[in-house]
């Protein structure tokens, strides 16, 4: 692949001319279920995560359009890339379903749908980067006087 980005509609900028986006490409697009808190802030998010290919071809060589496949070749080397793929506070990705553009000029888009699940820590005790918690050891010299 010559690019990989995160998605932001760039077959429309590519079809109007207004974007240098290199292709065959990659873009990647999360969307997210509503999160699940669990405890103390942590929440698991499902999420789907849509590859688009992106993959121009004038003609096969053959100047039959309806040969151009190498798609297909950009396709399987995405699904065998991504599937069972497991990122960091993430579950494997599992292959969901995939649709492919039937109403093509030179640029093909196709799309290809993983889901997962994913924990995330961002603000909790568990994150690193969060410096709002407090460690603190309690006095050891405490009366405690019950009557």
């Amino acid at each position: 692949m010559r690019t990989v980005e995160v998605w932001n509609n760039q077959l429309d900028r590519i079809l109007a001319g207004e974007t240098d986006v290199v292709i065959p490409g990659v873009f990647f697009e999360r969307t997210y279920d509503p999160a699940v808190q669990l405890l103390m802030g942590v929440k698991q998010v499902d999420f789907l995560l849509n590859i688009h290919i992106l993959h121009d071809q004038v003609d096969a060589g053959n100047g039959d359009r309806a040969d151009n496949t190498d798609f297909f070749d950009l396709r399987d080397a995405v699904v065998r890339k991504f599937t069972g793929f497991k990122a960091t506070g993430c579950g494997v990705l599992q292959y969901v379903t995939e649709l492919e553009d039937f109403n093509h000029n030179n640029v093909y888009h196709y799309i290809v749908t993983f889901k997962a699940a994913m924990v995330d820590t961002t603000g909790t005790l568990w994150d690193e980067d969060n410096d709002k918690w407090v460690e603190k050891t309690p006095p050891i010299n405490l009366n405690l006087n019950i009557d």
